[in-house]
């Protein structure tokens, strides 16, 4: 049996939890664990503003969200993910959050943007689901400026 809580999430009877896995994952993985790993990514690939800015296996777009601010209004963000599901919750949690985030389905194995399009491709544990490793981080190299940067966060 599925019921609705106030706040319209649809949850099973039994566990008050919510049916999407994208939005489980939102609620509680991200705070617990994908937002302080985005803000250690994020530190490390020290974003600047005005960059333009690539989050490949963006998932619910935490990484995406959290980069936004830092590269400012002559910046942009946009956020790549297999998952019609996740990037539905990113959309709505970045509008939510009042962010302008272009966010695109795809696969890192064949990004859909032009060559040297990016000044920083983020990934954050996205790596180890691509199908072709080599081919998706060929793909970050591609739409990479000269000069631009890579960074990504990996399972040990």
């Amino acid at each position: 049996m599925t019921t609705r809580t106030a706040d319209r999430t649809p949850q099973t009877a039994d566990s008050q939890m919510p049916i999407n896995p994208a939005e489980t994952y939102e609620r509680y993985m991200v705070p617990a664990l994908f937002a302080p790993a985005a803000e250690h990514l994020l530190a490390v690939a020290r974003l600047r503003p005005g960059e333009r800015v690539l989050d490949v296996g963006t998932g619910t777009g935490i990484v995406a969200r959290l980069a936004a601010p830092n590269v400012g209004p002559t910046g942009r963000v946009a956020g790549l993910d297999a998952s019609p599901a996740m990037l539905s919750v990113a959309r709505a949690m970045a509008a939510e959050e009042g962010l302008s985030i272009e966010w695109q389905e795809g696969r890192a194995e064949a990004l859909p943007y032009p060559d040297e399009s990016f000044d920083l491709v983020l990934s954050q544990f996205a790596l180890m689901f691509f199908t072709d490793r080599a081919g998706a981080l060929s793909e970050m190299w591609r739409v990479l400026t000269p000069g631009g940067r890579v960074a990504l966060s990996v399972f040990q």
